[in-house]
């Protein structure tokens, strides 16, 4: 089996934003590497965004949301 130590995204467009969201969903540290930096700005605003209405949803407790973030 392969563990995952840390997962690296080249791309912060919609699909690397995704792609990171998922990854830090599910526990892993995540790096994302842009040529811009306003993008990978939007991408973490994007996910950002996403996160809290999964929370007003009631569908995501707010500390899962912030640790998400913070990875």
């Amino acid at each position: 089996m392969t563990t995952i130590h840390t997962v690296a995204v080249i791309g912060s467009g919609i699909m690397g934003a995704g792609i990171a969201e998922v990854a830090a969903s599910n526990g892993h540290p995540v790096l994302v590497y842009d040529i811009n930096a306003e993008a990978i700005s939007r991408a973490i605003d994007a996910i950002r965004s996403r996160l809290e209405s999964r929370v007003a949803r009631g569908k995501l407790a707010p500390h899962d949301a912030e640790q998400t973030l913070q990875r």
